[in-house]
């Protein structure tokens, strides 16, 4: 039996892979298996942060049961996957708000004193879809997830799909965001569960930033407060 990981950070001692393997998912043959196994592997990072989160991701495994929910959280893993390759990076899983309310999923320490929110989230999208839908599908999930933006910190969001995303459709939707949120259109934003678009222009200013998972691209948010430092940039850059 594999003892609880100690409250607050990574264990420093390693449990094998293939007991943390079989603990995570259940001794069951699992989608994301293969994947985790390799990443373990690969990284003896991952592999801490693995280990000291095994019971978070064991309880995700058992919940996601559609395709689309294996997807995210196959994306949620790979995120920290990536985020833990920079040494300069330490990432907390899902931790908890003092304020309570909803939390981004990653709090990431990069070198030891500037605090980065990532949320992850996946898009549905089809190769059908013009520039148009894509926008809309941009806008809808920014809109969504401005609820996690913490106060007063900087905050990116990080959107993966199946089907590659120009950065210039987030640059659009952006600004289509923005222009509706000055002309005050109020209706659109309370249907959104806005209070208004004050109340809208409030939330976005938490946006740091969207990364593109699949490409790479980087939308910054000029009217962001605070805004992404630069230190952080070589980061959010790295594919």
């Amino acid at each position: 039996m594999i003892p609880p990981s100690a409250k607050g950070g990574m264990r420093t001692s390693m449990i094998p892979i293939d007991e943390l393997i079989a603990n995570i998912f259940d001794d069951k043959p699992h989608p994301l298996a293969a994947d985790v196994e390799s990443w373990m592997k690969d990284s003896r990072r991952f592999r801490g942060f693995a280990e000291s989160y095994r019971a978070k991701i064991r309880k995700k495994c058992r919940v996601a049961l559609t395709d689309e929910e294996i997807k995210s959280l196959h994306l949620e893993l790979d995120v920290a996957r990536w985020l833990l390759t920079d040494s300069r990076c330490e990432v907390a899983y899902e931790k908890l708000a003092p304020e309570g309310g909803r939390t981004p999923d990653f709090t990431v320490t990069f070198r030891a004193n500037t605090i980065l929110n990532v949320e992850v989230t996946r898009m549905r999208l089809s190769e059908s879809d013009e520039s148009a839908a894509l926008q809309t599908k941009v806008i809808s999930t920014v809109c969504d997830k401005l609820g996690q933006m913490q106060t007063n910190s900087l905050n990116l969001v990080i959107i993966g799909c199946d089907v590659p995303v120009a950065i210039a459709d987030v640059n659009a939707g952006m600004a289509s965001l923005l222009r509706a949120a000055h002309d005050k259109n109020e209706a659109w934003f309370t249907a959104r569960r806005f209070r208004n678009s004050a109340d809208f222009l409030k939330q976005f200013q938490r946006l740091g930033g969207i990364k593109l998972w699949e490409s790479g691209g980087l939308w910054l948010n000029k009217v962001a407060r605070p805004p992404l430092p630069k230190e952080i940039f070589s980061l959010l850059n790295a594919v």
